[in-house]
């Protein structure tokens, strides 16, 4: 099965230069050196937009110094694909379903949005900017990078578990939309906003114990707060649920605390507790506070 799967691989790519040459020219690729191997090094950046006229790619790239974009295509594979990207490398609204035979360097952001995603095995495991895989079928993240120093999405696809994810994030982590009841596998810690909202969370159990900006857990099936994190900066949005109590709630909230639409309304006590807490409590107009 590997060997008829190399053949394969080697039967997709051109193998004379005037192929090569022909193909990048078409696509108004100037700024190339085609090395000895037949490997493909570009100065600038590749732009190709909504080509549907091949399902692999005929070249192998080798380098390419700026931003590496094959968008609105029906890329199967990414197997061609430079090892290194000085830019930014989007592949979003293709046909691919997973990550192998992509860049093992990525110098910005890392997009794959809209594609056929089961797996994320294939990415790098350091991301020097945002990794984005929204709107796939993914059900695990494991494969995928482990540091991402900018924001994570991975929002409306069939995650059922975050183990397996990112451990750093230096920034936003979104994970809205799919199919989790806890969070065990999150980060220790978020530096920007952590939306797990519009999920089937029971639990909060494994949730991030610090948060740099807003939670958001609105739109589950939480009956406690009990996991959630310890410092929220910003906003904590828990509304849509069905908690009967503030029971586990976060000690220090920056912002609003957004409690509506659950079993029970707030009580005096409830109200002291927010207050002690730092935030401000936000229900809808005919609520009483």
């Amino acid at each position: 099965m590997k060997l008829q799967k190399l053949v394969e691989e080697e039967n997709q790519f051109f193998t004379t230069t005037d192929e090569i040459e022909d193909w990048l020219l078409q696509r108004s690729i100037r700024k190339f050196n085609i090395n000895n191997d037949l490997t493909v090094d570009v100065d600038g950046s590749v732009h190709i937009n909504g080509d549907t006229g091949f399902f692999k790619l005929p070249i192998r790239f080798r380098n390419v110094t700026g931003d590496f974009v094959i968008i609105n295509g029906e890329l199967t594979t990414l197997h061609g694909c430079p090892k290194k990207v000085g830019g930014e490398f989007d592949v979003h609204r293709n046909d691919l379903q997973n990550l192998e035979g992509g860049p093992e360097t990525v110098g910005k952001n890392y997009m794959v949005t809209f594609n056929k995603l089961t797996s994320l095995v294939g990415a790098p495991k350091i991301i020097n900017g945002d990794f984005v895989c929204s709107k796939n079928h993914l059900t695990t993240l494991e494969g995928g990078p482990r540091e991402i120093q900018g924001n994570f999405f991975a929002t409306f696809n069939k995650l059922t578990t975050l183990q397996g994810g990112p451990k750093d994030v230096d920034g936003d982590y979104y994970v809205m939309g799919n199919n989790l009841t806890n969070l065990e596998g999150a980060p220790r810690e978020v530096t920007g906003d952590f939306d797990c909202s519009r999920n089937q969370l029971t639990s909060l159990k494994g949730a991030p114990r610090e948060v740099g900006g807003g939670f958001n857990c609105y739109n589950n099936k939480l009956t406690s707060l009990q996991g959630a994190p310890r410092e929220v900066s910003g906003d904590f949005s828990c509304y849509d649920n069905i908690l009967t109590s503030l029971e586990g709630a976060p000690r220090e909230v920056g912002g609003t605390f957004q409690y509506y639409d659950n079993a029970t309304d707030l009580t005096k006590a409830d109200h002291s507790r927010i207050n002690a807490a730092g935030g401000f409590i936000s229900a809808r107009d005919d609520d009483e506070i």
